[in-house]
């Protein structure tokens, strides 16, 4: 018994343990051997992201069928690839008491964020609201690192400040503006 229990330290722990191990009895040396072997595990953290204001700068509903209504917001935030989507508000410029919390492993969380204008059933399609400041873009993409409390990407803050961005480059622009925690 002390032969095998050697060699299981042997190809388990490492020469310098097999001393220790040939003291051992097979439970002990068992027990040793789960707690080496245990997989590592990612520390779950989450995100919560709090959107203080949206308001269209353009006219969201210009050449659609029923010409100017007030915008009905509503925004879907991707973290790590999981879709998150809000509820409308159906204000032009306002507070919309959105708050989306998600869960994600490791450290770092990768966001996106779309503002829309639903335009209900009797248009083809929901206007996207342009929100990033450069040309050619209209989402925002940034992570949020959970240890260090930054966030970096098309916006750039820390951990709870407020995070103001204005579409300038495309059509319907908008403005949003939001907190990461």
């Amino acid at each position: 018994m002390v032969v095998a229990a050697s060699l299981v330290a042997t190809l388990t722990l490492g020469s310098v343990a097999i001393v220790e191990a040939q003291r051992m009895g097979d439970s002990e040396l068992f027990a040793m051997q789960r707690r080496q072997t245990r997989p590592l595990r990612y520390r779950q953290n989450a995100v919560t992201l709090r959107f203080h204001r949206v308001a269209q700068i353009d006219n969201l509903d210009q050449g659609d069928q029923l010409g100017a209504d007030r915008a009905d917001f509503f925004a879907q935030v991707w973290v790590n690839g999981q879709l998150y989507t809000t509820k409308n508000f159906s204000r032009d410029d306002g507070n919309p008491g959105w708050v989306i919390r998600a869960p994600f492993s490791g450290n770092v969380a990768n966001i996106r964020v779309r503002l829309l204008d639903d335009d209900g059933g009797l248009e083809e399609k929901d206007d996207h609201v342009d929100i990033n400041p450069r040309g050619g873009v209209k989402d925002l993409s940034f992570t949020y690192n959970a240890n260090t409390g930054r966030v970096s990407g098309d916006v750039r803050s820390t951990r709870g400040r407020w995070i103001t961005s204005v579409g300038a480059g495309d059509d319907d622009n908008g403005r949003i503006a939001f907190s990461v925690r």
